[in-house]
């Protein structure tokens, strides 16, 4: 609809400063975070990054159709 087209993308508030220093910092925090392999069922540590990706493709153009 119109409203849907008059809506500005979102934009993060402008508290937050993201310049490159700022980014640095986040990466950094990122790196260092280390996500536990336990979550990860077995199959999902056996695939690959592209087939990954394909299985994800593929599911998103089915929700699509």
């Amino acid at each position: 609809g119109r409203a849907a087209a008059a809506r500005a993308p979102w934009t993060p508030p402008s508290s937050i400063p993201m310049d490159a220093e700022h980014v640095e910092l986040v990466k950094r925090t990122m790196a260092g975070v280390k996500l536990p392999t336990l979550g990860i069922p077995a199959w999902a540590s056996q695939i690959s990054e592209d087939q990954w990706k394909d299985v994800v493709q593929r599911t998103l153009q089915a929700r699509q159709s």
